[in-house]
């Protein structure tokens, strides 16, 4: 399922469990309602599922390609507290916030990525189309002299993407189709959007901030519904895109489990952000869930101003990296063109 269509889902969901309608009928109802045939096929079977006696929790946990263990283990706490209505109103909006921030993204990262491609284009099209003529007339007119070393270089590159011709040819088709497929909103291209662009310089600072965000918005989820601080961590430092806050979270959930409170543990983190520390020492425990959850706004809001900056900033390196390449090519075909030159003078 896209992402969307979860989101709809949960939305749905909300409203037949507000209104005491029978969920395997009414889930079997709305999956005729998905565009997409897998979609459908999940949730005719979660329905069926539900209506051979499978709760609601185990059912959708039989669906890990479509429904997050996070997901899941909410629902669970919505089942057994009476706050199912709530539990999927808070995951619909959990999931619109983290889609309009992925969907940001691919927005963009269009540009650099048909920058990044275009310079790929022009890069290959040059040693594979142009370059060979500069080589064969630099062998005829410059016979047993040597050539620069940045020409060498060259020609040596456009002898292996010759050789390559084929792989060469391919990347012109299947890098577009990669490009179509990470911003189509399937949660695997979602995945392999993030662990690619993760190798970005510049990155990790915007994942960051979004795992802060969703740190801060889903303890406070948790908190609300009155799941047990241990379990919260737990589930929470699972689904974190950063090591470090993830392995950080654990050493909270095992600093809780060992009877040291959570703001205590907290204090013992000299490299935490002031704003998340200082919510959590402070807070009373009444308003920690909704302290927690304006602070996820904001965290989510500074993720949006850096990733603007840091996509602007993106795309300026990539035009310049592509002139600088095509450039250096260009010199490395003109210099022996000036020697070529000097020798028919003399």
């Amino acid at each position: 399922m896209k992402s969307r269509e979860t989101i709809l889902f949960f939305d749905q969901l909300s409203m037949l469990v507000r209104t005491g309608l029978p969920l395997p009928e009414g889930i079997m109802e709305l999956a005729q309602t998905m565009k997409h045939p897998s979609s459908r096929y999940a949730l005719n079977r979660l329905g069926a599922e539900m209506a051979g006696g499978t709760s609601l929790t185990e059912a959708l946990k039989h669906q890990p390609a479509h429904f997050s263990p996070m997901q899941t283990d909410l629902i669970a706490v919505g089942e057994q507290t009476g706050m199912l209505t709530e539990v999927l109103h808070e995951l619909a909006r959990h999931g619109r916030q983290e889609l309009a921030l992925l969907e940001s993204l691919r927005r963009d990262l269009i540009y650099p990525f048909v920058t990044l491609y275009l310079g790929w284009l022009i890069f290959s099209g040059l040693l594979i189309f142009v370059l060979p003529d500069f080589a064969r007339m630099f062998d005829e007119m410059l016979a047993g002299e040597p050539l620069p070393p940045l020409t060498n270089l060259v020609i040596a590159i456009m002898h292996l993407a010759r050789t390559l011709l084929p792989l060469v040819l391919f990347s012109y088709l299947a890098l577009p189709l990669l490009g179509i497929w990470l911003i189509s909103g399937r949660l695997q291209a979602d995945r392999a959007m993030i662990k690619l662009i993760r190798l970005v310089p510049g990155f990790h600072h915007l994942l960051v901030l979004n795992d802060l965000a969703r740190f801060s918005g889903l303890l406070g989820v948790y908190l609300r519904y009155r799941t047990t601080l241990e379990s919260a961590l737990r589930q929470i430092s699972r689904i974190l895109q950063t090591r470090h806050l993830g392995i950080r979270v654990e050493r909270w959930h095992k600093q809780v489990n060992a009877g040291t409170t959570f703001a205590q543990a907290v204090s013992r983190e000299r490299s935490l952000d002031p704003m998340l520390a200082l919510i959590i020492r402070h807070s009373p425990e009444e308003e920690l869930p909704d302290a927690l959850t304006d602070l996820s706004g904001v965290y989510a809001q500074q993720a949006d101003v850096y990733r603007q900056s840091f996509s602007s900033g993106l795309c300026i390196l990539l035009m310049l990296f592509t002139g600088l390449v095509v450039g250096l090519m260009v010199l490395a075909m003109f210099m022996p063109l000036i020697k070529l030159i000097d020798t028919l003078v003399d």
